[in-house]
């Protein structure tokens, strides 16, 4: 009856759909959710937890979200479901009067002494950006960690330090060079949902939603961020 299937069909509906997003890639798809695809669709209502690939993946894992769009490297865990979109390269990143700014790539060990700030351990950049500094022997000079972004990007700005993101979070307002590594660090980036958990439909639609941007963005250049890739 008509009555059955309107019932079945609010079953599989979610009126708020829960998704974690690192800032890094915030920067660039929460302008896409917030505005093409809220207008799309009113009726789904988006809960956008901003936090690092690691607290991400937690959140997941606990059912405490519907899935994740976030860097993650496979080996998290075995309970989760990843779905790689795109590879973020992850760049030298300082203000344009600094004595590197000029280089057209520069090498970890020729970064061993410089003064970085860096997003805290709750972002994968930092396990990255530690085991390439670890591969020669060495420890990054990390003056401060911070959860913020903008923090990150403020201290950089202020001459006080460097840092290392994925290229996608430096925006062209910002003002920075960005210099690429000689040994590329490269970030898995996609769609993490927790493993046997069912997917409603308007959980289903996002992540659509998302796949075909990033495919836009990757293939017919749609705004397409500098640094989004697939690697072969």
């Amino acid at each position: 009856t008509r009555l059955d299937d309107e019932i079945r069909d609010m079953a599989h509906r979610h009126a708020k759909v829960r998704i974690a997003m690192p800032l890094q890639l915030g920067v660039v798809f929460l302008p896409y959710l917030l505005g093409e695809f809220h207008e799309a669709h009113p009726e789904i209502e988006l809960e956008i937890i901003e936090t690092g690939g690691v607290s991400a993946l937690q959140m997941v894992e606990e059912e405490k979200l519907d899935f994740a769009l976030t860097n993650y490297t496979v080996d998290f865990s075995a309970r989760l479901n990843y779905s790689k979109l795109f590879d973020c390269e992850c760049t030298f990143v300082t203000r344009f009067e600094h004595p590197l700014a000029k280089r057209h790539t520069v090498s970890i060990r020729e970064l061993c002494d410089e003064p970085l700030v860096m997003l805290d351990s709750s972002f994968f950049i930092d396990r990255l950006v530690q085991d390439a500094f670890g591969h020669i022997g060495e420890k990054p000079n990390v003056i401060h960690y911070s959860p913020y972004l903008h923090t990150v990007k403020n201290l950089v700005r202020s001459g006080i330090a460097s840092t290392i993101l994925a290229r996608p979070s430096v925006l062209p307002s910002d003002d920075f060079v960005q210099i690429p590594l000689l040994d590329p660090i490269f970030i898995n980036s996609g769609l993490v949902v927790k493993k046997g958990r069912q997917t409603l439909d308007d959980v289903r639609l996002v992540m659509n939603y998302l796949r075909t941007l990033t495919k836009e963005m990757l293939i017919e250049g749609k705004d397409r961020p500098q640094g989004l890739g697939v690697r072969a």
